[in-house]
């Protein structure tokens, strides 16, 4: 039982270690978070980026209204065999009004929380099923381009500037990432629906 123990905790450190957060300056961070449409008025570009959510997870879609945008909640709760991760994946929208266009501005940032059972053995034979929990806390933005360019696209086809609906799974194939990493703000466990 020890042994499972320790090769249980190897894994964690080794996970822990596969999960880099690229580097990037601010002219990148802006690159991936920013883009300028001529054209499109805010009220547009907003209708446009609440339609992208409701498509992609109708039902565990919430939104705060703000002067110049609004706030998308995205929901999720997944059970494992001894673990649970539920949350919310925060996407801040603005839309800021320019002389011939809009300029949007989108932050995807995860916060959740989750807790499983860790078992160990107990002195004198048997083992024990002991709660582990782990807060969500303060998490910095998304910096992936997988899942920013998967946005700009659909925001793109629905202020009429692409041909294409990019679907999760068509993302992940040109990618060749993963639903449940650099594309579950988007993807995990999304409806996924076409317009």
């Amino acid at each position: 039982m020890i042994r499972l123990c320790t090769v249980f905790v190897a894994i964690t450190i080794f996970m822990t270690g596969c999960s880099t957060v690229p580097r990037l300056t601010r002219e990148e961070f802006f690159g991936l978070t920013t883009r300028t449409y001529s054209g499109v008025t805010p009220e547009v570009a907003i209708a446009a980026g609440q339609r992208l959510f409701l498509l992609a997870d109708t039902d565990d879609i919430t939104f705060t209204h703000i002067a110049n945008g609004f706030v998308a909640d995205r929901s999720v709760t997944m059970f494992m065999l001894i673990a649970h991760v539920s949350g919310h994946y925060r996407w801040n929208f603005l839309a800021d009004p320019l002389d011939q266009g809009v300029r949007v501005t989108v932050l995807a940032t995860p916060n959740l929380s989750g807790g499983s059972a860790m078992v160990l053995p107990v002195s004198g034979g048997g083992t024990v099923a002991v709660p582990t929990h782990y807060g969500a806390g303060s998490n910095p933005p998304f910096q992936w381009k997988e899942l920013y360019d998967l946005f700009w696209a659909r925001l793109d086809y629905l202020l009429g500037r692409g041909v294409h609906w990019p679907t999760c799974k068509a993302w992940e194939e040109k990618y060749e990432v993963s639903s449940m990493g650099r594309l579950e703000a988007l993807c995990f466990n999304a409806d996924d629906k076409t317009p």
